[in-house]
């Protein structure tokens, strides 16, 4: 499952829908661990982070693809507040499936919300753990968007 998550193939079998991607993959990880606290211990919360962020992209990305669309053609008229305003519809509706697959993922997990904010604030108040995490979140974005290179420029 890490593999996947950091970098790895597509699974064959990765469900369509981002919801229940994200429903097999927290299954196929099993429990959840907790601290004392109700936070969830920092290496389930890597694996969970990863599995958000994976289904999130993947949710926003027909948007995404859209978007750039509109973000290019303004590019090419060098019109800049349209660029502008396309580029921050497309960050708030990466936040948006991003919000959407957390709160569906606590839901799956039984993880209340205070907990897992509290379990954000914990790791990312701790500058070792954030950039652990910053790099792991890099690495599901670049194995989602990273493309083999088929053509070349003529």
């Amino acid at each position: 499952m890490l593999n996947y998550l950091f970098g790895g193939e597509k699974p064959a079998d990765e469900n369509e829908n981002p919801e229940l991607a994200m429903r097999e993959a927290c299954d196929k990880h099993g429990e959840f661990q907790h601290n004392l606290d109700g936070t969830l211990k920092f290496e389930d919360y890597i694996i969970f982070r990863a599995i958000v962020m994976r289904q999130s992209c993947r949710m926003f990305a027909p948007k995404k693809a859209e978007l750039s669309v509109t973000k290019l053609a303004a590019f090419r008229e060098k019109n800049q507040q349209a660029y502008v305003e396309s580029f921050r519809a497309g960050q708030a509706e990466f936040q948006k499936a991003m919000m959407t697959i957390t709160k569906k993922a606590c839901e799956w997990i039984e993880l209340d919300q205070p907990n897992y904010q509290l379990t954000v604030r914990q790791y990312m108040e701790d500058n070792d753990k954030r950039q652990t995490l910053q790099i792991k979140d890099s690495e599901v974005r670049s194995a989602l968007e990273s493309k083999e290179v088929t053509e070349t420029i003529k």
